[in-house]
């Protein structure tokens, strides 16, 4: 059960649902299947100025109005989105610091609900979810030949591969001895 601590506009903080993944990982044996969804940067964002974010627009002293208030939800949507990028982080670490095997998949399933200006914006990209997997298993050789399926077929989606790191990655007894002999 989760351990609901909302933000002002009611929606669950995401550090809320990393807890609970990890409560959920760690109170099982075998494998798991979890699906969260995070859920901070939605909603309604703030149209005023606040003084408690981190991140702000530069110059934006120079606007008025509506145009302000448009900065202002930016600047909160950044912020949150800067909460979600934490979270995940805890969880990167988590999971590349975990003797178990893990395979964890994030996507992206639609736009902040703020206006865009529609000659800047691309709508096919309405219609593709961009996703990041990384894993602390290591089988490069498998990753490597998906990595080159996904790009053949969606070209516009970079892959990029995250080890972990070298005290919890797997080395092989054979190539200690080859690397002995030299």
């Amino acid at each position: 059960h989760m351990q609901y601590v909302d933000n002002e506009l009611g929606w669950a903080k995401d550090s809320a649902v990393f807890d609970t993944i990890i409560d959920a990982l760690e109170s099982s044996e075998g494998s798991d299947f979890i699906f969260a969804v995070t859920v901070e940067g939605h909603g309604m964002y703030s149209n005023e100025d606040r003084a408690d974010i981190e991140f702000k627009i530069e110059n934006r002293d120079m606007l008025e109005g509506d145009a302000l208030k448009k900065a202002y939800m930016y600047e909160y949507y950044c912020n949150l989105l800067c909460e979600t990028d934490k979270v995940i982080g805890e969880l990167y670490d988590f999971v590349m610091s975990s003797d178990e095997d893990f395979v964890v998949v994030l996507y992206g399933d639609h736009l902040p609900s703020i206006e865009f200006d529609s000659d800047l914006y691309d709508y096919k990209s309405d219609y593709m979810t961009s996703y990041t997997v990384f894993s602390n298993i290591d089988d490069f050789n498998y990753e490597y030949d998906l990595s080159l399926i996904n790009r053949t077929l969606l070209p516009t989606v970079p892959t990029i591969f995250l080890p972990a790191k070298a005290e919890h990655q797997h080395l092989s007894s054979t190539f200690l001895r080859e690397m002995i002999r030299y």
